[in-house]
């Protein structure tokens, strides 16, 4: 067995055996900001993973995956599910200007407070109402690219260290803050 089916067996075993649960669980009205950007993927062809080397992007995109499945099938893991899509989509430069500021201050906000999965959506959903946000929430494909930035923790840390639920949330938060923290220093 080579190294990257040793890492997908132990940090994403599911990636191999419920792809249709995953993009199922993902409602329909996310599904633009969920689905992978990876060309080197295709989502109806799963049994190819391990087959061929895949890059790092697709392997994050991968574990991403892997995670929203976790998040949306036990609660225990979804408590930090406005941490993970927040923390991934802002590593990976898919919020718009607008949108990036408005994530940094929900995202501040939901660690100082410590709020809970109902208060973070119920601050979201007053945040980005459509029918009075004027603004973009994703980056539109004209819009310049955000600079890069070497963040010091990414979605690859958090799963190798998480072993349940309790170690899942707990890195997730962690990462939610380190990313607040990179992304204060950077603006």
């Amino acid at each position: 067995m080579n190294n990257y089916n040793k890492f997908l067996q132990k940090f994403c075993p599911l990636l191999l055996v419920l792809p249709a649960q995953i993009v199922g669980k993902i409602r329909p009205e996310h599904a633009n900001i969920y689905s992978s950007t990876c060309p080197q993927e295709r989502r109806d062809s799963f049994a190819s993973v391990g087959k061929k080397r895949v890059s790092k992007r697709c392997l994050k995109e991968k574990i991403f995956d892997e995670f929203l499945s976790l998040e949306y099938t036990n609660p225990a893991y979804g408590q930090v599910h406005f941490l993970t899509v927040a923390c991934f989509m802002i590593q990976h430069r898919r919020y718009s200007d607008e949108g990036l500021v408005w994530i940094q201050s929900t995202l501040r906000t939901s660690l100082e407070q410590q709020l809970t999965g109902q208060q973070l959506r119920q601050l979201a959903a007053k945040g980005t109402d459509g029918a009075t946000r004027t603004w973009k929430v994703t980056r539109q494909p004209d819009a310049p690219p955000l600079p890069k930035v070497a963040w010091s923790m990414t979605i690859t840390d958090v799963a190798q260290h998480m072993q349940d639920a309790e170690s899942y949330c707990e890195q997730v938060k962690q990462w939610a803050r380190t990313t607040l923290q990179q992304m204060e220093s950077v603006r």
